[in-house]
């Protein structure tokens, strides 16, 4: 059956009829960009994508996923944004990761005196850049203070579609938190493996985490 001629209202059920019902195979004709086929445990195996390129009828088949970009990436089948079809993305999912920087106000750009009696301003930033199609975005962190060690845990996801063309503009993931206020002194901030070491008062050059990060 050629997908691509009928009305969008009927791709979707049929779609989902035929993902739930056959395996695709490898060269076959699909029917829209990022279509996914997953298997009974969820894990995406078929992925629909242009065989050559073409601005008005590209000629989709369907193929076998890339592999994730990396062991915190896992690929599987949600529902198309427009059709509800069922469609290709990967999550990437990073927790307790990234660069540590500190300023004195929430500006992550911003330098100047880390004050004793105030509250810290902590970021966290992943390596490398979400895709500028990725959604579902989340960029959280968090701080718990025991005594002179500070706690800090982040947690990063964002979801990208597997074979659709991205922007070629990437998403910088840096999550932000704020500590307790600190009275003087010397300050050890753990995420993950990594190590920081804070004197309190103390200052941060005028470009803050932007010479940092």
């Amino acid at each position: 059956m050629n997908y691509q001629t009928l009305p969008r209202a009927l791709l979707a059920p049929l779609l989902l009829l035929a993902a739930c019902s056959t395996t695709p195979v490898n060269n076959e004709p699909c029917g829209f960009e990022n279509a996914g086929y997953c298997s009974a445990d969820g894990q995406l195996t078929k992925v629909c994508a242009p065989n050559s390129f073409s601005p008005t009828a590209p000629d989709l088949r369907w193929r076998d996923p890339p592999p994730p970009r990396s062991a915190a990436t896992t690929c599987s089948c949600v529902p198309d944004p427009k059709s509800g079809a069922p469609s290709a993305a990967c999550t990437t999912v990073q927790a307790d990761e990234g660069e540590l920087c500190v300023t004195p106000t929430a500006d992550l750009f911003a330098g100047g005196t880390i004050a004793a009696d105030q509250p810290l301003n902590i970021h966290v930033q992943l390596p490398g850049c979400a895709p500028g199609c990725a959604r579902d975005i989340v960029e959280t962190c968090s701080v718990k203070r025991e005594g002179s060690t500070l706690r800090v845990s982040s947690y990063f996801s964002a979801t990208a579609p597997v074979s659709a063309l991205c922007p070629a503009s990437c998403r910088f993931q840096i999550a932000n938190c704020t500590s307790e206020p600190l009275p003087a002194g010397q300050y050890t901030l753990i995420l993950g493996s990594q190590t920081v070491q804070l004197m309190v008062p103390s200052t941060v050059p005028d470009a803050g985490c932007g010479g940092f990060f």
